[in-house]
């Protein structure tokens, strides 16, 4: 159980400002040492500073984790509320441990319940080995008690953010919403929550009339947004205009979005700005005349394929792909939850498809957003904890998608009837930009 409270005390740490991510999980586990380990005869200082590195490696890992997959936990326990339900085991429900004792004994003070819960909930709901206590600790018990429900939220919240991988879901929150900064500490408040306004269900200024309805008010720009909730996040209902995408909103990263009825009925998507880029640049923001059709090549989750319905409107279409049956379900979920009836989607491999296929003899525009490494995300911090072996991987893997991307680009390039392929990729590696449209220009023209 003292790992857990280590990890719980390295949260409120981070919640507080306290420094680094690094240096606040290997200082907790260096003292940690030096508390509750003797050292044993003949023990070198090398071997004591070998343990306290392993201690400290294992305990980034957990925090680390937790930490990405924090936005979607909160989001969950909104609707889950384990805090209170288990108010007898937990006790305070706290979030913060900020003045609680003194310096003296800041590091050994009971964590705050709230961080306790977040790394418990991550360890039930995200790790493979599950909550590493016995099964009849009361902590364990007490949130296994609430396992159908948790679980329950945590898929719907998957189909309401139209992703069909934990690791994406994951991924979606930290695009859009607080981050924590592994060189200063503490969290950032200044990314904004974006939501795409579904104009198929709604126009933009019946979006925004229903903000200022519900007690929210709109602030100029962006930086207005940041500023104002910096400081309490939770206690502000203000949003903000993108002024580059249309109908994309700004709300606080602190915002919970079960409460968002918009959210949940479908009128707001939740979509962050780079995602938003691809189709808006690929087909401006109004209605085609004449009508025009549009290939989604790679589809699933489906956020990009409802932005394409909305923009070629009813007398459009969209031909959604995805090869992959479980994506394939959520994508259809999505796509009747956006109300988009222009969508036809397919549960198959783009690649397979024959250019002179006469369902596609009048697409014009292609957009292609393959699997890519995910480098470019700002906010990730699953580098914190990989190993030599794991960093290996991942660039054997780079190329592997390197030379996929490479190969489904050349293939919408070929169609006979398209002018215009827009590729998206969340990357900063060179052989999936510049690298990969060199071999595709190559593959097409020698």
């Amino acid at each position: 159980m003292e790992f857990y409270n280590q990890a719980a005390r390295a949260i409120d740490r981070v919640n507080n400002k306290h420094g680094s991510l690094k240096s606040i999980v290997f200082n907790l586990a260096a003292n940690s040492n030096t508390k509750n380990k003797q050292p044993q005869a003949g023990s070198s200082a090398s071997s004591i500073k070998a343990r306290q590195v392993s201690d400290g490696k294992r305990l980034l890992r957990v925090v680390a984790e937790t930490l990405r997959y924090r936005q979607v936990i909160e989001s969950i326990l909104s609707v889950v509320d384990v805090l209170r339900l288990e108010s007898k085991v937990f006790g305070s429900s706290s979030k913060s441990s900020k003045g609680a004792s003194s310096k003296q004994n800041e590091r050994w003070q009971h964590p705050s319940a709230h961080s306790l819960v977040l790394i418990l909930i991550h360890d039930h709901l995200f790790s493979s080995r599950g909550i590493a206590l016995s099964k009849i600790h009361k902590i364990r018990a007490a949130i296994e008690r609430h396992s159908s429900a948790l679980k329950a939220e945590l898929s719907r919240l998957m189909v309401r953010q139209a992703v069909s991988r934990v690791s994406d879901l994951a991924d979606s929150f930290q695009r859009g919403t607080d981050s924590v900064d592994e060189d200063s500490g503490g969290t950032n408040l200044n990314s904004p929550r974006w939501m795409r306004v579904n104009t198929i269900k709604w126009s933009v200024d019946q979006a925004k009339g229903w903000f200022i309805d519900a007690g929210w008010t709109q602030v100029s720009s962006l930086e207005a947004l940041t500023n104002q909730t910096s400081d309490s996040p939770d206690q502000l209902l203000v949003f903000a205009e993108d002024e580059h995408v249309t109908g994309l909103l700004a709300l606080p990263s602190a915002v919970v979005l079960a409460k968002l009825a918009p959210y949940v009925d479908g009128r707001l998507i939740a979509q962050d700005k780079a995602s938003c880029m691809p189709a808006q640049l690929l087909l401006g923001d109004h209605p085609h005349n004449p009508p025009i059709e549009v290939i989604d090549a790679t589809a699933a989750p489906g956020n990009k394929t409802t932005m394409l319905s909305s923009i070629v409107g009813p007398r459009g279409k969209v031909w959604a792909f995805e090869k992959d049956k479980q994506r394939f379900k959520v994508l259809t979920e999505m796509i009747k939850l956006a109300g988009c009836t222009n969508v036809r989607c397919i549960n198959g491999d783009f690649l397979a498809v024959n250019h002179d296929d006469e369902r596609f003899k009048d697409v014009s525009c292609i957009l292609v957003d393959p699997s890519c490494s995910g480098s470019g995300i700002s906010n990730r911090l699953d580098h914190l904890s990989q190993t030599d072996s794991q960093k290996k991987r991942d660039e054997n893997r780079i190329q592997s998608l390197s030379r996929f991307q490479t190969t489904i680009v050349s293939h919408a390039l070929r169609f006979p009837s398209v002018h215009q392929v827009a590729y998206s990729t969340c990357s900063i590696w060179v052989c999936c930009i510049s690298s990969m449209y060199l071999s595709a220009y190559q593959q097409l023209f020698t």
